[in-house]
């Protein structure tokens, strides 16, 4: 099995494992490489998750990647195989925090939508 397999999120990716507990890591960075902004780590038990929120798409990483990702692994080639993927980037960036928007409480919590039959002719 590859160190990255790729899901697609259909519409939206939610990121309520924020609200259980989950670390949720941006703007990780490895020699050359560093994440592009809306892009976000999720370590799991056993395997972890690359958020990209800018095309809505969902990696699916292996224990070595979740090893190499935070830094205790090395791993060149790895972060390598990001950059085409639209993940990473090898020029400098100030990078911009997208977590307070993402973790931000929606202020609708009710939306009422009364049904109406169609009038007969």
């Amino acid at each position: 099995m590859s160190e990255l397999d790729k899901y697609i999120v259909s519409d939206y990716i939610y990121l309520t494992m924020v609200e259980n507990g989950i670390g949720l890591k941006e703007h990780l960075s490895s020699g050359d490489y560093t994440f592009l902004d809306g892009v976000f780590f999720v370590s799991g038990a056993q395997r972890g998750a690359i958020y990209d929120t800018n095309s809505r798409r969902v990696f699916s990483v292996n224990e070595s990647a979740c090893k190499i990702l935070p830094g205790m692994s090395e791993n060149s080639e790895f972060w390598r195989k990001l950059e085409p993927l639209g993940l990473v980037t090898n020029e400098k960036i100030e990078p911009k925090s997208a977590l307070p928007e993402l973790l931000q409480e929606p202020s609708l919590q009710f939306l009422y939508i009364p049904a109406a039959k169609k009038p007969m002719t």
